[in-house]
């Protein structure tokens, strides 16, 4: 409790008369939201970092480091362009697009992972492995399946765009719109 009043800039007045020592918290709207802007910031940092550097672990061990690192920088590379993009379309920072952003890292490994994997492993045995051979590969195998992971994911949030709410078209649609558009972007700008 005395960690949100520091953070907020508040003081207890302890030299008041009216002052009984007794541990007091406020209630009400303003306090109830605000307690998750106060820490929203460094417990956000925690957990993307957690995650990114889970997700570079991953593809570490499934793919090798040199592709692991490649997936982890454009993964964050993708995740600063939502949330730069989503403070563009105007959509104030809580913990819902926060959560969002958290879940455009797994989104992310879709459009970036499987393209960085099926070109560290290459073409099978007894074909070309160049480099030119191993982007051909790549758009062979992976890129049609990429594209249709794409549009199975906007045919799921599809609804979402006809929702009643402005709230839900704001906070819930546009965000993984947005994710999936820079997913698609930079799976086939930073490998194709």
């Amino acid at each position: 409790m005395e960690n949100i009043f520091k953070r907020s800039g508040t003081k207890l007045n302890t030299k008041d008369p009216t002052y009984t020592g007794l541990s007091l918290f406020g209630t009400g709207d303003a306090f109830t939201f605000f307690e998750q802007y106060a820490i929203l910031s460094s417990y956000a940092a925690q957990i993307l970092l957690s995650a990114l550097l889970g997700v570079t672990f991953v593809c570490t061990v499934l793919s090798g480091p040199i592709p692991a690192l490649c997936t982890g920088l454009i993964v964050t590379t993708m995740i600063f362009e939502l949330y730069g993009l989503l403070g563009l379309c105007g959509v104030k920072m809580s913990a819902l697009p926060m959560v969002t952003i958290l879940s455009g890292i797994g989104v992310s490994v879709e459009f970036v992972g499987h393209v960085a994997n099926c070109f560290a492993v290459g073409p099978p045995k007894g074909q070309p492995r160049a480099g030119l051979d191993r982007i051909r590969h790549c758009v062979d195998s992976v890129a049609l399946p990429v594209v249709d992971g794409a549009v199975s994911t906007l045919l799921g949030i599809l609804m979402l765009a006809f929702s009643e709410f402005m709230f839900v078209r704001l906070y819930f649609f546009l965000p993984y719109l947005v994710m999936v558009l820079i997913g698609l972007f930079n799976g086939f700008f930073f490998f194709f």
